[in-house]
């Protein structure tokens, strides 16, 4: 089965692009899942209900890596067998960590882990899941080389620019 894909929603592992070095075709929009919170509900005898314990040393929120996978379909086309590609992609991203950036959020990068968790086929084409395991925080991608902008706004997403480096979002 042949596809035509123009590479829009395509994810970086590290320096690999998984439309351009992979050939991989995202089933659905790729998105990372936001980073659940971490609650600690403890039951004081004398008391009705729990008490929330969650931002006692913090004063804030505490979250857990956010984890899920993606899905894509193999254009088999640009490979020569199902073997190569998944050789391929397995060994460059088993057991390294890596900064994981969506060409739909290209300012933004995640932290963490991302594995080959399962390859299907069929007679007509192949899926592989990739999972990740990433620090609940992404970080914005910060240019340095350039010099500092005197109106840094962007119109795309209408918010303005910091060049401060290890900036953290949820």
């Amino acid at each position: 089965m042949t596809f035509y894909y123009d590479g829009k929603h395509s994810i970086k592992f590290g320096s690999y692009d998984s439309w351009a070095d992979w050939h991989l075709i995202p089933t659905s929009r790729p998105v990372v899942a936001p980073p659940a919170e971490r609650t600690s509900f403890v039951t004081v005898p004398g008391r009705h209900g729990k008490v929330d314990m969650s931002w006692a040393l913090s004063g804030g929120p505490i979250y857990d890596n956010r984890t899920g996978s993606f899905e894509f379909y193999v254009d088999a086309s640009k490979w020569n067998g199902w073997h190569t590609a998944y050789q391929t992609i397995m060994s460059k991203l088993q057991g390294t960590r890596t900064q994981l950036i969506l060409t739909d959020d290209p300012s933004w990068y995640y932290e963490g882990m991302c594995w080959v968790d399962k390859w299907t086929s069929d007679e007509r084409y192949s899926t592989i899941t990739i999972k990740y395991d990433l620090y609940p925080f992404k970080k914005r991608i910060v240019f340095t080389e350039s010099s500092w902008l005197w109106d840094p706004f962007d119109f795309e997403n209408g918010v303005i620019g910091d060049s401060v480096s290890g900036e953290e979002a949820l």
